[in-house]
């Protein structure tokens, strides 16, 4: 009996929009817009090309493909191809609600991981990365970093591209890599506590789950903005479940009740120290992380605690002078005057409503 594997069900459900990216992006040329039934419509790539070739179309659609910056379903327009012949290539249609489509703004869309099956649903890596995260905050917590190290390497010389991989992988290999373990290399696997943790890949959900949600950046003040990026995203109110394993001769300490209190934790720094700088924005409280793309910086990184002993002045200059080292056109500099930085919020538009993206709450139950 191998009583050292303490088993459990996670419940996720999705507060706000969540984005799983597969790494696929459709150009503008690779779906249609139905503006009338405001829907994205996915094409079935192999069931398109049978219908240009029998249509005589090929030739021209690899020349608009290749030439053209024209949106697919003004193009199809041209070409005279009906919205009954649209349906015979039809994969899935996307609601779009959300969007201005006067402004004719048609964009890439960065697509959602699904199954084998063409179904979208949460693989346990995804969940795992965001776990480890309020966990190594939670370390950093109960042990404080050395803010020195972090303040030089951001007064330093600096790579933008490699400096927030780089600061992770320090506190990764100071708190999570701790096994006493003879390994050439600290930063090897076999050394991470975050190896005893299992999550299982989620259930599948069917595409009516999906929606496309356009990326807005709201600020402390002023007018919201609208970015030029779509994601294909699992709606609010969707239900995943998920194995948990917990090994414990490899986890180090890390247990189910450890997890759910580095969740809370973590969310009462995201709160206390960026969202309560935006009025508007609901502060979701107990047991909910934020998983997914188009999260933003802060839920997505442990820099504020490993600031948190800093006054939160210095914390702010701190945070400050990194964002505006690693996205210097965004204007971060300004964010001391500001009182937070990053001084925008990641929202989108479901149905009118301006929504987080990412907050799911997440229960953790023994079987």
């Amino acid at each position: 009996m191998r009583d050292f594997l303490k088993r459990y069900k996670i419940r996720l459900e999705t507060q706000g929009p969540v984005h799983i990216g597969s790494g696929e992006k459709l150009r503008k040329q690779e779906w249609i817009l139905d503006r009338g039934a405001q829907e994205a419509i996915i094409i079935d790539t192999s069931k398109f090309f049978r219908f240009l070739s029998e249509k005589g179309l090929l030739q021209k659609y690899e020349v608009y493909v290749s030439q053209s910056r024209q949106p697919l379903h003004q193009w199809l327009k041209e070409q005279n191809v009906r919205p009954g012949d649209i349906r015979t290539f039809t994969a899935y249609r996307l609601d779009t609600g959300g969007f201005d489509l006067r402004n004719n703004r048609i964009k890439d869309m960065l697509m959602a991981v699904k199954d084998p099956y063409g179904m979208p649903y949460i693989p346990g890596s995804s969940l795992k990365g965001a776990v480890r995260n309020v966990v190594l905050a939670e370390m950093i917590r109960r042990k404080p970093a050395d803010a020195s190290d972090v303040k030089r390497g951001v007064a330093g010389k600096f790579d933008r591209r490699r400096y927030l991989g780089n600061e992770a992988r320090a506190l990764n290999e100071r708190y999570l890599h701790t096994k006493d373990v003879c390994t050439k290399e600290k930063s090897e696997a076999v050394n991470d506590a975050m190896s005893g943790i299992r999550i299982s890949d989620s259930n599948s959900v069917g595409l009516d789950r999906l929606t496309l949600c356009q990326m807005i950046d709201v600020p402390t003040r002023g007018a919201e903005k609208e970015l030029p990026l779509i994601r294909e995203c699992i709606r609010p109110d969707t239900t995943f479940t998920f194995d948990l394993t917990i090994d414990e001769t490899e986890a180090m300490g890390i247990t189910a009740d450890f997890i759910r209190t580095a969740i809370t934790h973590f969310l009462d720094d995201y709160n206390g120290m960026f969202l309560r700088h935006f009025e508007d924005e609901h502060q979701y409280r107990g047991n909910v992380i934020y998983l997914g793309g188009g999260v933003g910086f802060p839920s997505k990184t442990v820099l504020n605690q490993a600031l948190s002993g800093e006054p939160e002045r210095e914390r702010l200059k701190v945070t400050a002078q990194m964002m505006d080292k690693m996205f210097p056109k965004h204007k971060h500099r300004d964010d001391e005057r500001k009182g937070v930085s990053p001084h925008t919020a990641k929202l989108t538009d479901i149905d009118g409503e301006l929504l987080q993206m990412g907050p799911c709450s997440i229960e953790i139950v023994s079987v």
